[in-house]
């Protein structure tokens, strides 16, 4: 009994040290192009991801709790699945132009997200990568999107307005369903 506290205790200091010390570390692929994973013990919670980085890799930042903004360079080009899932701390993202797809629940869970724009580069978002960002009120849509997934926004209870292209008009129920009634929608042009 005493050995199985003195663990629980070395665990708990190990946790509480962990969360309080140290910085972020961002884990690369050998040619730099793949951002792997990211870990962080301590800081102000704002990341910027590299031009040099190409790929967000699935699950990168996911439960990051301590994530606060993220900026994602330009030279980026894919942000994978559940790459930000649950990362309840996020309240402020800026996807780079050089996005072309936005994987199936990359920001799932984010509950602090409060807008997001998807630029005009973004050519397909996954099923669920918004989903239960309850705290998301405005999205813009470029109109680079060709292809959008089942549930995108859904459980995004408190959004309010959103633009996107017109093409998706006749699929906005599967979009957006659990979002409010009072919802309010506005095709672009294209």
């Amino acid at each position: 009994m005493g050995v199985l506290i003195g663990i629980l205790l070395c665990v708990a200091v190990f946790v509480i040290a962990r969360t309080i010390y140290g910085v972020c570390k961002l884990h690369l692929s050998k040619d730099g192009k793949t951002l792997i994973r990211v870990r962080m013990r301590h800081g102000n919670g704002n990341v910027t991801i590299p031009d040099g980085v190409m790929r967000i890799e699935e699950r990168a930042f996911a439960h990051c709790r301590w994530l606060k903004s993220v900026t994602i360079g330009n030279g980026v080009t894919s942000i994978g699945g559940c790459a930000f899932e649950d990362c309840s701390g996020l309240t402020s993202v800026r996807i780079g132009n050089g996005v072309t797809s936005i994987g199936w629940s990359a920001f799932s869970g984010c509950s602090g997200l409060a807008s997001v724009t998807i630029p005009n580069g973004v050519t397909s978002i996954g099923d669920h990568a918004f989903d239960g960002c309850s705290r998301l009120t405005s999205v813009t849509i470029g109109n680079g999107v060709t292809s959008i997934g089942d549930e995108v926004f859904s459980g995004c209870s408190s959004l309010a307005s959103v633009v996107m292209p017109k093409r998706f008009e006749e699929w906005q129920n599967d979009i957006f369903r659990g979002c409010s009634k009072s919802l309010k929608i506005t095709y672009n042009g294209e």
